[in-house]
């Protein structure tokens, strides 16, 4: 029997966040220019609190996009650009 977590992960709802295309934003050049939550961290929120999860507001959701590469938002000057 699969832990109910792992069950929830199988969802189709959040299977429809592509992660494979990225968002790239290339034009941050102050830190007033990143955001800290975007409408994309507002869905994957949304669908993981709709799934049963709990403490995935959009901030960490985008924070976590941040981690696993979907968002490139190094700033235009930034050597790892």
């Amino acid at each position: 029997m699969k832990h109910p977590v792992c069950r929830k992960a199988e969802d189709p709802a959040l299977r429809d966040q592509d992660a494979s295309q990225g968002i790239f934003r290339s034009a941050l050049k102050t830190i007033a220019d990143y955001p800290a939550k975007t409408p994309e961290s507002d869905a994957l929120s949304k669908a993981l609190r709709k799934a049963g999860f709990n403490f995935v507001g959009s901030t960490t959701m985008y924070a976590f996009m941040q981690a696993v590469g979907m968002v490139d938002d190094h700033s235009v000057d930034c050597f790892r650009k």
